[in-house]
């Protein structure tokens, strides 16, 4: 069974290192570093970012890993490991320049089929961020009741998570980037741009997200760390 704790990570490639060099590195070289922490982790995602932008939103990043942890102590426990510190964290700085960290809760509001370990379907993933004139509650508390997409309604979407970050919640110092996110999956190409031709921000979005710090983009998942269960609805 899955635990409650998710993180994503968003990472910006080291200055000089193109597009395709990053990921080549991170799904090979990096890769192989992540599944060495598979003791730690319950699942462990690559999210390579398309270079166009969806609509009018700001790409968040060079890539955005997902990584899975039963509680928060697997998660220290790996990040103290020497499995992390002579592998994987030895591995970042050659092809990382930046990174940002994003602990989450998930709501499913469209759990979808049951997800294999090798994607057949399209997926967008954005990182929201909340009006200023919301405090992180009442933004949590209007997301949560508000079952629109950011994109609306999607109707040929076939899964849509919708994430909350759970630290930093009402305070101002130390904040993650951004305070939610949202990953929506649909079935082929046809359906992702026939959804994309009509795309329209609900009002209802609107009034509770700040569109123009949103970030969002079609993203290449690759699933290296997968067991055979469904992740709970």
């Amino acid at each position: 069974m899955l635990g409650n704790v998710k993180s994503f990570r968003l990472l910006h490639r080291k200055s000089g290192m193109n597009t395709e060099a990053f990921q080549l590195h991170w799904r090979t070289v990096h890769a192989e570093q992540a599944l060495k922490l598979n003791a730690y982790l319950q699942r462990y995602v690559q999210n390579h970012v398309w270079p166009e932008p969806i609509a009018d939103f700001q790409r968040p990043c060079d890539g955005s890993p997902e990584l899975w942890y039963q509680d928060a102590e697997a998660a220290q426990r790996m990040s103290q490991s020497p499995e992390f510190r002579d592998g994987a964290e030895q591995d970042i700085p050659n092809f990382i320049g930046a990174a940002a960290a994003i602990n989450v809760t998930e709501q499913a509001v469209k759990p979808g089929p049951v997800m294999t370990g090798t994607p057949h379907s399209i997926k967008a993933l954005f990182f929201v961020k909340r009006n200023a004139n919301l405090t992180s509650e009442e933004f949590r508390m209007q997301w949560q009741q508000s079952n629109d997409a950011l994109v609306g309604v999607a109707p040929r979407a076939i899964r849509y998570i919708r994430s909350f970050t759970i630290d930093g919640y009402g305070t101002d110092d130390d904040r993650p980037p951004y305070d939610g996110s949202e990953e929506i999956w649909w079935p082929d190409e046809e359906a992702f741009l026939r959804d994309l031709d009509k795309w329209e921000i609900p009002a209802t979005a609107k009034e509770i997200i700040d569109v123009n710090k949103t970030a969002g983009a079609r993203v290449d998942e690759l699933r290296f760390i997968w067991p055979p269960y469904e992740q709970p609805g």
